[in-house]
């Protein structure tokens, strides 16, 4: 143990450097390290060394450690210690859930530092009441989960954003990931390489000539070249010494294990229909949409019994199945049909029967039976709300009362019955009757509404950001930028206007807008150092979106404000263009005269030299005939006297 140096709480002991010098790096600068080399070049010998080291250094109140290798015999000496959120795992499936536990937990502490008006770790640990710990996630062979798509965007997603909320990641592979996961980790470390390509594709050349084992170059975010390093690779009873006096006991983090199970199972529920499924049930109808976060705030339930909920709910076929950070569609005959205003046509309201919003009966468990409200008519009222118009598409579905389950309380009742009653307006007055347009008026014209942002729905979202930029430009933004395609922390175009910055993120969807891009622009802009957060598309927003986007301080530009710009932006192009037709016309217009003299010119030129050449010719004539006639005049006879 000699060989090691002293080292601070999370700090990694990277080697010795060529001039034995001891290679230490903290964690909180790395922020996160990717390892490449071949099998047996020490590899997870350098990946348990860091384990040992970390978890010898920093109690558990400061660090927690997540465990992956592809064995289940590497991380083996660990499973007593502490740290450990969840056991080490192995399978490629357990790891995927691994993974979105942390995706999970990175979401959460998202929302924590927004809740608490904080952007990095230090600053939240410095005001709450219990500190977080950081997360190092240490992976041995990272091949097999990046061959899962949904692995590799939450892995690429912890490595963009996991800096300032205290999760890091080491991952160690064979094979170079692409280019989209390798930006993530601004640290990388290589082993010897199998090929220059290889050693070239994780930027760090003459990677192939290392020797083996052991020796490695070293490329921390902020160095300029390569140091090469000569690791130290810790053997199991150095390891065991090392280790023993904190592995007390494992302590794992129930919250975050129901996470990795896809919160399947929690203490909160029982295995069967959860208590508060009928007001659930009655929440995501009202809304339109299912989520975890909706039923938080609306039945006051905590995390894991709300996604068990919607499990429930999923088994019913109430709610769709999960897609990421968009919320659940919900599903008819329980969706509520689509609302079109129009004057005095007679509405009501069509629900799903009372035997329909049953839960789902599970295996072993009793049935729960729930007592039907009362159906409640509406009252008359003297000033007519606007109606709406029904969904043709649920003429199907029968017109009754909606029935829900009971809930706990009678004042949750009376506050929900008056939502499911059956409202019915009176129609004995005909509704006033559009006008029809005569052919003797102007056809309309479309605006730029139509064109333009249909227009958009079209484009990649490559294209978009760059419309989206010029757009800006044309609307007295300020150098506007588009940032780079990968690495960019979820910002597409940075741009300032009358002293503020903005950070703005470019969504171009065919659905509406979640509140996974409002947290994307958030952390974004704070990672820029912008004073604006903004979210961007051709489409609106949903409602989860909107608050989550008002609790932030993030703005919401739809569909409505990139009309606004881009109608500044067309007439600014226009204008652009009529200019170019007019320079063109001046131009063309020269020319022309240009070549009109220069035409001229050249007859002038070509006349002068025909006349010169005629004179030239005769001059010819008369020198060469000349001596001929001197020489051969006749001579006068002298007249004889």
């Amino acid at each position: 143990m000699c060989s090691i140096p002293e080292l601070k709480p999370l700090e990694l002991y990277i080697g010795t450097n060529e001039a034995q010098n001891a290679v230490v790096y903290p964690l909180d600068q790395l922020p996160h390290l990717l390892v490449c080399g071949m099998n047996g070049c020490g590899r997870s010998g350098f990946l348990r060394t860091q384990t040992a080291l970390l978890a010898h250094g920093a109690p558990a109140e400061q660090l927690r450690l997540v465990l992956m290798d592809e064995t289940g015999v590497e991380f083996v000496q660990f499973r007593e210690l502490p740290h450990l959120l969840m056991p080490p795992v192995c399978a490629p499936e357990k790891k995927a859930d691994a993974v979105f536990a942390l995706y999970m937990e990175l979401q959460q502490r998202y929302a924590l530092f927004a809740k608490s008006g904080v952007r990095v770790l230090e600053d939240y640990n410095q005001q709450a009441e219990t500190p977080l710990p950081r997360i190092v996630v240490i992976i041995d062979g990272m091949d097999d989960l990046l061959a899962q798509d949904e692995c590799a965007d939450q892995i690429q997603q912890i490595c963009q954003k996991g800096r300032p909320v205290g999760i890091h990641m080491i991952a160690a592979a064979r094979q170079v990931p692409e280019e989209k996961i390798t930006a993530g980790f601004a640290s990388r470390m290589a082993f010897r390489m199998a090929t220059k390509s290889a050693a070239n594709q994780i930027g760090i050349p003459d990677a192939e000539r290392l020797p083996i084992p052991g020796t490695a170059l070293f490329s921390p975010i902020n160095y300029v070249d390569p140091v090469r390093v000569q690791t130290r690779e810790l053997t199991d009873e150095e390891i065991g010494a090392l280790i023993a006096p904190v592995a007390t006991g494992h302590q794992y983090d129930e919250e975050f294990v129901l996470k990795a199970n896809r919160v399947k199972k929690n203490e909160e529920c029982s295995d069967g229909i959860d208590p508060m499924y009928g007001q659930a049930l009655q929440c995501v109808i009202d809304a339109g949409y299912a989520s975890t976060s909706l039923l938080q705030r609306r039945c006051n339930l905590g995390y894991a019994r709300a996604a068990h909920i919607l499990d429930q709910l999923e088994q019913a076929k109430v709610i769709g199945p999960y897609e990421g950070a968009q919320p659940r569609v919900v599903l008819p005959p329980y969706a509520k049909p689509k609302a079109a205003v129009a004057k005095g046509v007679k509405i009501t309201r069509s629900t799903p029967q009372a035997a329909d919003l049953t839960p789902p009966r599970m295996e072993n468990t009793p049935v729960m039976n729930f007592a039907p409200l009362p159906v409640v008519t509406a009252p008359t009222m003297d000033v007519m709300p606007s109606p709406i118009v029904t969904d043709p598409a649920m003429d199907d579905v029968p017109q009754q009362a909606v029935t829900a389950p009971l809930t706990d309380s009678a004042p949750q009742q009376a506050a929900i019955a008056p939502v499911m009653d059956v409202v019915q307006l009176p129609t004995e007055e005909p509704h006033e009757q559009p006008p029809v347009l005569e052919d003797t008026e102007p056809p309309l014209k479309f605006s730029y509404q139509v064109s333009a942002v249909l227009g958009c729905d079209g484009m990649d979202g490559h294209d978009f950001e760059y419309l989206c930029a010029g757009a800006l430009r044309a609307n007295g933004y300020k150098k506007v930028k588009v940032t780079q395609a990968s690495g960019d922390y979820g910002i597409d175009i940075l741009a300032k206007k009358n002293g503020v910055s903005y950070a703005i993120q470019c969504k171009r969807y065919n659905s509406p807008v979640g509140n996974h891009a409002v947290q994307e622009a958030y952390a974004g802009a704070a990672y820029y150092s912008s004073s604006v957060p903004v979210v961007l598309t051709n489409q609106d927003f949903t409602p989860a979106a909107r608050e989550m986007a008002a609790s932030l301080g993030v703005k919401l530009w739809g569909r409505s404000e990139l009309d606004d710009l881009l109608r500044v932006y067309e007439s600014t192009e226009q204008r652009r263009k009529r200019m170019i037709l007019k320079i063109l016309k001046v131009v063309l217009k020269i020319a022309l005269y240009a070549i009109g003299a220069a035409a001229v010119a050249l007859l002038v030129v070509a006349a002068g030299v025909v006349v010169i050449s005629a004179y030239a010719m005769v001059f010819a004539v008369i020198l060469v005939f000349a001596p001929i006639l001197v020489f051969f005049r006749p001579k006068k006879r002298r007249r004889r006297r």
